[in-house]
């Protein structure tokens, strides 16, 4: 046998290596998927000593970053998820549909209409015994996620009152949701 030995890994005289890829150039959509775009600023113009001091860059933030048109909400809304059972989700947008409101709309009405009754029934209900055991979570049946965009007074009031009452957010309005739907 010969003292030379097959070279099989690939990276001989006779395998020549292919180039290392080369970066994509940069396109408007991957800018907008990478958020980082290839821009070159404008040139400054100092026109009085202030001006010709350095000037700070500004970090790529939410803040600085120009908004979507179309995307953005009302200034002092909060967007909240509504988690509610299937068959009242169904029911509130057969509801907003027939009252050609928004969910909106529907649940607000509803809490004007029944949170004194929702807030008597559950101080009722509190002056009785109270048992020391712990209450035990189970899985709800099928719910849904509902998606608001809330003005921030509203909320607030809405959250007082969950609060006052001793349940969460979502339990608070499905119970008021189903007292209004429930006579429709």
């Amino acid at each position: 046998m010969s003292e030379r030995r097959r070279n099989l890994s690939g990276f001989g005289e006779g395998n020549p290596q292919p180039a290392p890829p080369t970066r994509r150039a940069a396109t408007p959509r991957r800018e907008r998927a990478t958020g980082r775009a290839a821009r070159v600023p404008p040139p400054r113009q100092r026109s009085s000593p202030e001006a010709s001091a350095p000037v700070a860059r500004e970090r790529n933030t939410a803040a600085a970053l120009p908004a979507r048109a179309g995307r953005r909400r009302p200034q002092g809304q909060r967007r909240i998820t509504l988690s509610l059972p299937v068959d009242l989700a169904a029911r509130l947008r057969s509801a907003a549909e027939v009252r050609q409101q928004y969910y909106l709309d529907v649940i607000l009405a509803a809490f004007t209409a029944h949170h004194a009754a929702v807030r008597a029934a559950h101080e009722a209900s509190a002056n009785g015994p109270v048992s020391l055991r712990p209450l035990r979570r189970h899985r709800p049946p099928g719910r849904t996620q509902v998606p608001l965009n809330v003005p921030a007074a509203d909320l607030a009031m809405i959250d007082h009152e969950a609060d006052a009452v001793g349940l969460d957010r979502s339990a608070y309005l499905t119970e008021i949701v189903q007292r209004e739907l429930g006579a429709e």
